[in-house]
């Protein structure tokens, strides 16, 4: 039985293949069309997983669809009543015209589909959200937190998931969003663009949380139930002409913390401040939460998913600020993740099939041959080595303070580069971080970089000595070595690592064991092999275009090299 699940009704459009309960594949449609996180119908996706699979849409039993467009009408007008009057219509009107585009591009979807053949069955959002969470993860029974901006009229669900089943606990509307809260501010500190929130929560390591915490705890308000209401006088509509209207942090909010940073303004210790102090706020919710959820279901396991959950500081944290002892944190939370929850949905709980898929590998991209690659590069007139040896040649180059391009095997999913599409650095060279956000990335200087580190070394070079294979997690570097590794230390003593194990990604593996052979560091430099305002490259084109318009130093794709 083939299950294609689709995600089109928001952002990070993507789509997934999955047999006989087996994920095969997942592509993000932004990699195809190079557009970052596109909304676009995921038709480059589509094609290019039945491809692989050597298969059609007429063999496809099942379509999964998530969407926020199932949601009850009644639903959207209490939501955008909530907002205020004022508001109301806009609000309304944008919402239904977002929703007609929806059913036009799925009408012309299905119109190229046998649906006497192939079911399509629609998933609500934050049920995909905990599908992806729970019905992947290696726990039988586990409770389940999902928290995002919103979807379905919802900001989080709790819940519990046993065997094949998930039960919803508790709801939070999507009035009471803490996802919202971070999203808005980050907006209010000069960073519109997507993916805002990773900056800012980069930025709050420079600030202190304490300067302007009694302001979001008096926005964000906890209650002894384990619920949070939030301060309707910090949030203000703002109509932009007919029949639309966007939401921002009130005149109220400005008075207490100061004027909004304008985009390329220079930052300064205030923009700090207040980004410490929305990540400390972000955390004490959630942890606040997690502590209500754990008290109710009295399990030792947990399972995350969500837009809010990609916050790696704040998970860097919960296993020792919550009573959980387990905690599975799908790396694929973000909306586009929840192709691959609702195609499980369908799967375990539509269809009652009691074998569940293990999530262990992120590796889940489209893979290009030797012979591909060797005539993409002819057909370019490229000169190139062919290594017999690609990890310990790649070691030789950046133990020596070059920087490569590292492109071989499938393309990971999601928003971190696992060592299959990336940008490799010596992380003993303190200049090394700026070199590489001045001369490769093009972007802010305050932005750090991940260290990726061999599995089996984690706990001589980090506080807490667990494995992190998708770099979910930020964890604090030992004080005795970070002058060892300066280039992948942030600010504040801590990094966001990657744990790799031979079993994981055996060629990555190698790199590092010969880098640490030459450096005495079992320890990498690594970033995604893109450059800012890109999505992560998909193909060889792609990696060959990235490595010539930026300061690599070198590129090594599958076996072949190439130099400056």
């Amino acid at each position: 039985m083939y299950i294609l699940g689709i995600n089109f009704s928001s952002h990070d459009t993507s789509a997934c293949l999955v047999r006989d309960g087996e994920l095969l594949s997942f592509i993000e449609e932004e990699r195809l069309t190079r557009q970052k996180h596109t909304s676009e119908f995921p038709s480059r996706a589509i094609a290019k997983i039945l491809e692989d699979a050597r298969i059609t849409l007429d063999d496809v039993d099942v379509i999964a669809l998530p969407t926020t467009h199932a949601m009850p009408l009644k639903t959207v007008l209490w939501f955008h009543l909530q907002l205020g009057i004022r508001s109301f219509v806009p609000l309304l009107m944008k919402h239904l015209r977002y929703r007609l585009k929806f059913f036009r591009t799925f009408r012309r979807f299905k119109s190229r589909i046998n649906t006497k053949k192939t079911k399509i069955i629609f998933v609500e959002h934050h049920t995909s959200h905990m599908a992806n969470a729970f019905l992947v993860s290696p726990f039988k029974t586990a409770a389940i937190f999902t928290v995002d901006n919103n979807g379905d009229g919802l900001s989080s669900r709790l819940g519990i998931g046993d065997g094949s089943s998930i039960e919803t606990l508790r709801t939070f509307p999507i009035a009471e969003s803490i996802g919202n809260v971070y999203y808005l501010t980050t907006q209010f500190l000069g960073f519109g663009e997507e993916s805002g929130e990773g900056k800012v929560m980069g930025l709050s390591s420079y600030g202190d949380p304490e300067k302007f915490i009694t302001v979001f705890r008096d926005m964000v308000r906890l209650h002894a139930d384990g619920s949070y209401t939030l301060n309707r006088k910090y949030f203000a509509a703002i109509p932009k002409g007919v029949l639309n209207c966007d939401v921002q942090l009130s005149d109220y909010f400005i008075k207490q913390v100061g004027a909004r940073r304008k985009p390329k303004e220079a930052l300064t210790q205030v923009h700090y401040d207040i980004a410490a102090g929305l990540q400390k706020i972000t955390e004490e919710t959630v942890v606040h939460i997690l502590g209500h959820l754990h008290a109710q279901t009295k399990l030792d396991n947990l399972v995350l998913a969500g837009g809010v959950i990609l916050n790696s500081v704040m998970n860097g944290k919960l296993h020792r600020l919550t009573p959980f002892k387990n905690i599975f944190i799908q790396p694929l939370s973000y909306d586009g993740g929840n192709a691959i929850g609702a195609a499980f949905y369908v799967w375990n709980v539509v269809l009652g099939n009691q074998k569940r898929y293990r999530f262990e590998s992120c590796y889940l991209g489209p893979e290009f041959s030797s012979a591909y690659i060797r005539k993409e590069l002819q057909d370019m007139k490229l000169p190139f080595e062919e290594l017999e040896d690609p990890s310990a040649r790649a070691a030789d180059l950046i133990a020596a303070g070059n920087i490569i391009g590292w492109f071989q095997g499938r393309m990971e999913a999601g928003a971190r580069a696992l060592g299959n599409r990336s940008i490799l650095a010596n992380p003993c060279i303190a200049e090394m971080k700026d070199i590489v956000n001045n001369y490769v990335k093009h972007r802010e200087p305050f932005r750090p970089f991940a260290p990726a580190i061999l599995l089996e070394r984690v706990g001589d070079y980090f506080e807490d000595a667990l494995p992190v294979p998708f770099m979910e997690r930020v964890f604090d570097i030992r004080k005795e070595r970070r002058g060892e590794i300066p280039a992948v230390t942030h600010v504040d003593g801590t990094g966001r690592l990657q744990t790799v194990s031979r079993e994981q990604n055996p060629r990555f593996y190698e790199l590092i064991k010969e880098l640490e052979s030459r450096t005495g560091v079992p320890v990498v430099l690594n970033t995604s092999f893109n450059i800012r305002g890109e999505p992560i490259v998909c193909s060889p084109a792609d990696a060959i275009r990235c490595f010539y318009s930026t300061g690599m130093d070198a590129l090594i794709i599958d076996s072949f090299l190439l130099k400056k």
